[in-house]
């Protein structure tokens, strides 16, 4: 597949960059089993990234547990080395009241969490270890520049935020659609605390009858974390991967 991806940009007159992605099945054991194996067959001569779609909090992972860290070690396993792109990262937006002595495990109706007053969050408070949307977001891409930055420890060349928008298709049922809301608390996973699919836009959805012929242009709502100047970065300092991009 990647070799037919790569003959197609060709007829076309342009070198294709080529990526493939894997979900963050990483254990310590067995890092990202489907790029080690992809690796070691010696097919992969028109690949030119790896993507992981990564869920390890702000700092994706931080110390002793960081994307980063893993990643480089898994590549100097190869003799090729490839860049890696975040394929999916983010939060959701929205959230409940945390579980054990400060509340219960999943308090319905769903809560944007742009609208809990920070001092509900924090030890004691009901959302004792919620953070807003916007400095979760602001703390991962500055965890990406950090590492853009790295010198010979730089492995990633940007990502791709998840999601532009809300889900529409689950706008209606968020309750029972598959993918969220999850009841589960994820500690300190995600913003809110929990993973609900279908609020991980930076802007809001919109019924599928608003799209198509004459009707009016669309309005979004814009969540504080579009608001917080998210961008997309591509550095090509070290990977000439390619340039700087803005949505």
């Amino acid at each position: 597949m990647i070799d037919a991806a790569n003959g197609a940009g060709l007829t076309r007159g342009q070198q294709p960059f080529l990526m493939t992605a894997t979900n963050d099945n990483f254990t310590p054991a067995n890092f990202w089993p489907a790029i080690k194996r992809g690796e070691e067959s010696g097919k992969l001569s028109h690949l030119d990234a790896w993507s992981i779609n990564v869920y390890r909090g702000a700092e994706f992972g931080g110390s002793g547990n960081s994307v980063f860290t893993q990643y480089l070690d898994l590549l100097n396993s190869f003799r090729v080395k490839r860049p890696l792109i975040f394929g999916e990262w983010g939060t959701p937006h929205t959230t409940r009241p945390a579980p054990g002595p400060y509340g219960s495990a999943c308090i319905l109706p769903l809560k944007n969490l742009d609208d809990v007053d920070v001092s509900e969050m924090g030890p004691g408070q009901p959302y004792y270890d919620a953070k807003p949307v916007a400095r979760f977001l602001n703390t991962q891409w500055n965890t990406i520049k950090t590492n853009l930055m790295g010198g010979d420890n730089q492995v990633c060349v940007g990502g791709f935020i998840f999601d532009w928008c809300d889900e529409y298709w689950k706008a209606n049922n968020k309750s029972s659609q598959k993918g969220g809301p999850n009841d589960n608390f994820f500690d300190t996973g995600f913003a809110g605390n929990y993973w609900d699919e279908a609020g991980f836009g930076v802007s809001g959805a919109l019924p599928e009858s608003a799209y198509g012929p004459n009707k009016p242009n669309i309005s979004r709502t814009l969540f504080k974390g579009y608001t917080a100047g998210v961008k997309v970065f591509y550095n090509a300092s070290s990977w000439n991967a390619g340039e700087l991009y803005r949505p």
